[in-house]
């Protein structure tokens, strides 16, 4: 799947492919509020989506879960700032 990700602070219009292992919107779970930016899918996509609440619960009932979600979330966020470093200097 690719995607276009703007937010309101700053149009910018990124093309990157996601493939069915990766996620996004995890700012928004992290922080507790709004999205911080709009994802189009280019194709016809199928969308799962896991609350807060729900993780709240799955990480009270697997602690040891909770530190390997985060690890995760955290090496994914790093490689999007990556790439999105690397677009805006036009690499």
């Amino acid at each position: 799947m690719s995607y276009r990700a703007a937010n309101n602070e700053l149009t910018l219009s990124l093309s990157l492919a996601l493939s069915v292992d990766q996620t996004f919107g995890e700012i928004s779970l992290i922080l507790g509020h709004g999205t911080t930016a709009t994802i189009v899918a280019d194709e016809p996509t199928e969308v799962y989506e896991i609350g807060g609440e729900y993780l709240c619960r799955l990480f009270d009932a697997y602690p040891a879960l909770a530190g390997r979600f985060f690890k995760y979330l955290g090496a994914s966020l790093e490689q999007r700032l990556r790439l999105r470093e690397s677009a805006l200097k036009g690499e």
